[in-house]
């Protein structure tokens, strides 16, 4: 009987929560609404800013389109499938973070901070992937299906430098594409040699000369030619003004967090200066706290 009576006593009543909010009603209300006033004029600058002064071009849209052209011609004769994948890899490569840190840290465009970490630095790339400083556009329906575009955005001094960025990743891209299908050229050209040795060498009909078979294989060595770049710039560059323009929405939600924060905190001082208050009223605990406080001096 006496245990309930003392878990009873320990338990936080509802009611005198709600009491505490009730009597600080005025505070909770003018600190919320002293915080919103402030964060509100803090966060609405840049719309001031934006109406009092002109709009300035802050940076440039580069486009680029590129089509894939050096196929070996023994590859494109099979039909179009080696050069649909070709492009597709192409690509997927312009989006790749590793490449294109190499690409920036050569002609610094998109990303200014080269003094990272290798990680650190493509982990910080890839961030500039997603926000679309540099990406390829879905692709559509097309009489040139192996052509695609690439978009750059940068800022607008950095133009130069990103022109030079841009022909050192098609550099990087290149030669990544050529490790990738020069082991399958390789692999055709020696299979079509073993073949060929394989028929002069049988009891067949076929005779040549020496001069025949060696004009014969600089014509299968002409068919399996490394050539590169695998992907070219097929059109000039389109340089498109970007303005800068306020992001309302990211206001708007800034201003929303905000308010629920002052919400919270006011409540939270509500709560804390209720609690000094009782112990302040309760003689006992306030002289304990005061002859803490003085111990500790």
């Amino acid at each position: 009987m006496e245990e309930t009576t003392v878990n009873s006593e320990d338990e936080i009543s509802l009611i005198d929560l709600f009491a505490v909010l009730i009597r600080y009603r005025k505070f909770i209300v003018i600190f919320t609404l002293a915080v919103m006033v402030c964060s509100g004029v803090y966060l609405a600058r840049p719309l001031l800013k934006a109406k009092s002064a002109p709009l300035k071009i802050e940076s440039v849209q580069m486009k680029y389109t590129l089509r894939v052209e050096n196929i070996e011609a023994a590859f494109v004769k099979q039909g179009s499938g080696f050069k649909d994948n070709a492009s597709k890899t192409a690509r997927n490569y312009f989006q790749n973070a590793r490449l294109i840190s190499r690409a920036n840290k050569k002609f610094p465009s998109i990303e200014e901070n080269t003094n990272l970490g290798e990680s650190d630095y493509v982990a910080l790339i890839e961030s500039d992937v997603k926000a679309q400083k540099i990406y390829v556009p879905e692709a559509k329906p097309t009489d040139l299906p192996y052509e695609f575009d690439v978009i750059l955005k940068v800022k607008k001094e950095k133009k130069e430098d990103a022109e030079k960025f841009f022909s050192a990743l098609l550099e990087e891209v290149n030669e990544a594409l050529f490790e990738v299908y020069r082991p399958q050229v390789d692999f055709v050209k020696n299979s079509t040699y073993a073949a060929l040795d394989k028929i002069l060498l049988s009891d067949s009909s076929i005779a040549l000369s020496d001069s025949q078979k060696d004009s014969l294989k600089k014509l299968i060595e002409q068919e399996f030619q490394a050539t590169l770049p695998v992907v070219q710039i097929a059109d000039a560059v389109d340089v498109v003004d970007v303005v800068e323009s306020v992001n309302k929405s990211s206001i708007i939600k800034k201003f929303i967090i905000v308010t629920f924060a002052a919400i919270f905190l006011s409540v939270f001082i509500a709560f804390a200066l209720n609690a000094w208050a009782n112990i302040k009223a309760d003689q006992e605990a306030y002289g304990k706290l005061k002859a803490a406080w003085d111990a500790g001096k």
